[in-house]
């Protein structure tokens, strides 16, 4: 677990040079993926909500 990357990684890329510039390059490899347009996802999610999850294979 890495608690609160998001603080972590701010903190680098004003302390250190290197730190920010790799961030740059990272920053053209990320990708959005729009989980409403997965058919799928909406059950998934659905059924992860509930304890003990109903799905019992995932």
């Amino acid at each position: 677990m890495i608690g609160n990357g998001s603080l972590g990684g701010a903190f680098l890329a004003l302390i250190e040079a290197e730190a920010a510039s790799k961030m740059k390059k990272l920053l053209s490899r990320v990708e959005v993926i729009e989980l409403n347009r997965q058919k799928s996802f909406q059950q998934y999610y659905i059924d992860a909500l509930f304890l003990p999850h109903r799905n019992k294979s995932g």
